[in-house]
């Protein structure tokens, strides 16, 4: 395996770890939408899965130096959250209504990013814990690419 297919699969599984950690705190203290979410270990599985897909496509947003590098991370934390609640959106729907066809997928794609949002804007839990898990995998990533865990040069 390549470098680069190797930073992808890293990065895929720190990001389903932050998925699966947000779709944890979402049931146990997520915001006035967390009542629809289905509870159980199948609605934790597709978030994992979903963000792990969702971070292995946008591993370049993780892991770069400097500023700029932060600055992708800041920029790609919200993206491969949206991405990653939109294909586990489409992978419950796809078990739960198979005979749905496109009317209940197309239907249903925006729940998963209004519920990941209204959890993260009404829950300081789930803020939080979303803004940790993605900070660690960013860091996570800055030590896969060989970077120091710190930011800035000693003086």
């Amino acid at each position: 395996m390549e470098q680069a297919e190797r930073i992808r699969v890293k990065c895929g599984a720190a990001t389903g770890a932050a998925g699966l950690a947000v779709a944890v705190a979402m049931t146990v203290a997520g915001g006035s939408l967390a009542r629809f979410l289905p509870d159980g270990p199948l609605f934790h599985a597709v978030a994992f899965v979903g963000a792990a897909v969702a971070g292995a496509a946008l591993a370049d947003g993780f892991g770069r130096r400097g500023r700029l590098g932060a600055l992708a991370a800041i920029v790609a934390a919200p993206v491969v959250t949206a991405v990653g609640a939109v294909i586990a959106t489409l992978l419950l729907v796809a078990i739960f209504e198979p005979s749905g066809g496109w009317r209940a997928l197309s239907g249903a794609v925006p729940l998963g990013v209004l519920a990941v949002t209204d959890g993260i804007g009404t829950s300081p839990f789930v803020a939080g814990t979303w803004g940790l898990s993605l900070a660690g995998v960013h860091m996570a990533m800055r030590r896969v690419r060989g970077l120091p865990l710190h930011p800035f040069k000693p003086l």
